[in-house]
């Protein structure tokens, strides 16, 4: 009796202890109004692109990045022929919200590796796709950055 009364207890308590992902109580509702880009042209067009999908909202803000990619050898086999490939994109972010007149800056890096392929192709499609999925994070991590410092005001 006492170990069903434990296990009722201890099911309740667990169930009822008032966690919350803190990313639902986020206000995601901003308006980018001006974004600038230096660097890699191809990695801030799709920066650009992922980034003005959420422009619906009163409140503005200016966006200002530099983009950097790395590219060094990560692995390689007996015959000192490369296998592996390792790529950095690094991505400095200037703020400026126009309501508040609130600004700052914050870096976002991602870094993966692809594989090189016996055709050249294969390995150029292989750094496409990692490029793509590297943006793709980055640039949710910049919205996740931009929410945490909109509502932190």
């Amino acid at each position: 009796m006492k170990k069903i009364i434990l296990i009722c207890f201890t099911v309740s308590f667990l169930t009822s202890c008032g966690f919350k992902l803190a990313e639902n109580n986020l206000n995601k509702d901003f308006k980018i109004t001006i974004l600038e880009a230096l660097g890699e042209k191809r990695i801030n067009y799709k920066l650009k692109n992922n980034l003005n999908i959420r422009s619906s909202s009163n409140k503005e803000i200016f966006l200002n990045l530099n983009t950097a990619k790395k590219k060094r050898i990560k692995e390689k086999n007996e015959k000192n022929e490369i296998v592996k490939y390792e790529i950095e994109i690094i991505t400095t972010v200037n703020y400026n919200f126009s309501n508040n007149k609130k600004s700052g800056q914050f870096k976002v890096a991602k870094k993966g590796d692809f594989k090189v392929e016996n055709q050249h192709i294969g390995t150029l499609e292989n750094e496409k796709n990692l490029i793509n999925i590297l943006i793709q994070n980055m640039s949710e991590q910049i919205i996740d950055q931009i929410n945490l410092t909109l509502n932190a005001s």
